[in-house]
């Protein structure tokens, strides 16, 4: 099922035995393969806050109802984990870019910005990245829908999305259920 990446922020993540390992603090994906690959999870422990990244491979399921991710993890593989890091998750993985981080950045096409990217569209069991949610500007209601194939070319560092051509009737609008 398709999910915003917005809506698993601060869910509790935990390992298969029941122990719970952290927050949903981010996701780092994969912007050659357009796929999510790791979730940045806040460990609440030490200042400044340590981050642990978990592999999309090891969840093992989603409990929508608990708001909780659990792995396939255990206590004892968390205890060798050497994946823990400080703040800066992407510095030295450079096809990720952190969900959070993209956030902002603006859908450019040959006319000009057609608006900005507010969330990432998730298959809450592959992990591919089928859409860019994108708030427009007045001239359209709700948010547009924009997928990975129709983008030319990605500046992150200057928060620019390059898209060839914008055809409005090929986007799909989404709106929120309230």
């Amino acid at each position: 099922m398709l999910r915003k990446l917005r809506d698993l922020h601060a869910w509790t993540v935990e390992t298969c035995d029941d122990r719970v390992i952290g927050r949903v603090d981010d996701f780092l994906f994969d912007d050659e393969h357009w796929a999510v690959r790791y979730i940045v999870v806040g460990t609440g422990q030490s200042v400044p806050e340590r981050h642990m990244l978990i592999s999309t491979l090891s969840v093992e399921g989603i409990d929508w109802d608990g708001m909780r991710i659990v792995t396939e993890l255990t206590r004892g593989h968390l205890h060798g984990n050497s994946s823990t890091f400080a703040p800066s998750p992407t510095k030295g993985l450079s096809s990720l870019r952190s969900v959070r981080g993209v956030r902002g950045c603006g859908v450019h096409t040959t006319s000009g910005q057609i608006g900005l990217i507010d969330d990432v569209f998730a298959d809450d069991e592959r992990w591919s990245i089928p859409y860019f949610e994108i708030t427009a500007g007045h001239s359209v209601d709700g948010a547009m829908l924009i997928s990975p194939d129709w983008i030319r070319n990605v500046d992150w560092a200057a928060g620019v999305v390059l898209t060839p051509s914008w055809r409005h009737a090929a986007a799909p609008v989404f709106e929120a259920r309230r």
